[in-house]
């Protein structure tokens, strides 16, 4: 939610188990809107058997994936594009015009978690030092809130948040 850039607005889930013992879900569909039109789509699955990135991260000028030790980044500056003509007219035989010449870039280089400490520290730091909370009381209010409604029945589906 903090790589959306604004609150999230809307929610969809869709919450299943499948091969797991137990009453646990085991795969799940989440879809967020944020207030800014930024979409994330989440898919967790542990019956899922295709070979997939652990982490898949698309966006408008680009995608980064990413197994966990290595990261992929492709991507394109969209100030080096020149704008499509608008043609209101079916196109022939399906074919759109770009033919996809983007100027793209790419790069691949070592996935670098997080010092998990760090969260333990920053609390030492808040309550001892006086510093800056990493992970605020607001935020974690916002995620509960949006998982409350990822586990909510579709019977009572309705916006995250009310603007």
């Amino acid at each position: 939610m903090q790589l959306m850039g604004a609150p999230v607005k809307d929610v969809f889930s869709d919450l299943k188990q499948i091969s797991d013992s137990g009453n646990v879900d085991d795969h799940a569909r989440v879809i967020l809107r944020a207030r800014n039109g930024c979409l994330a789509d989440f898919h967790l699955s542990t019956s899922t058997a295709a070979d997939l990135p652990r982490y898949l991260i698309l966006g408008t000028c680009g995608t980064l994936s990413s197994d966990g030790q290595q990261s992929s980044l492709r991507y394109f500056d969209p100030k080096r594009v020149k704008a499509l003509p608008v043609d209101t007219k079916p196109p022939a035989k399906r074919a759109y015009g770009n033919e996809d010449k983007l100027p793209w870039r790419g790069k691949t280089m070592k996935s670098v978690t997080r010092d998990k400490s760090g969260f333990y520290d920053n609390t030492f730091d808040v309550l001892r030092r006086r510093k800056a909370m990493a992970v605020t009381p607001e935020s974690v209010i916002d995620t509960l809130k949006v998982m409350d409604r990822v586990r909510s029945p579709i019977s009572s589906w309705r916006p995250a948040f009310t603007a």
